[in-house]
């Protein structure tokens, strides 16, 4: 939830990466990099996965998060993702 950003599409472009139902908490992913050259756009993302020692609550989750950035000139964009795994110690 939190507060509604405002979006302006003339001038915005929204990116939206999910991981999927997992059947605990302790799951994330995030945008970590977004970068534009030559009219390829590059999404660097990173999924967190939780740890052996992590403390996760019990229910289903769905990790999410949505980035705006200035509108650019595209050909062609993709995905890079990195994979983690918290330290809960």
């Amino acid at each position: 939830m939190g507060e509604q950003p405002e979006v302006d599409f003339t001038r915005d472009l929204v990116i939206a990466v999910a991981s999927g139902q997992h059947r605990t908490g302790g799951f994330s992913i995030a945008v970590e990099q977004v970068t534009q050259q030559g009219g390829e756009l590059t999404i660097r993302v990173v999924e967190t996965t939780p740890g052996p020692d992590c403390v996760t609550t019990s229910e289903l989750t769905q990790p999410v998060e949505a980035v705006a950035i200035p509108v650019v000139q595209l050909f062609s964009w993709h995905f890079v993702e990195r994979k983690a795994t918290s330290d809960c110690r």
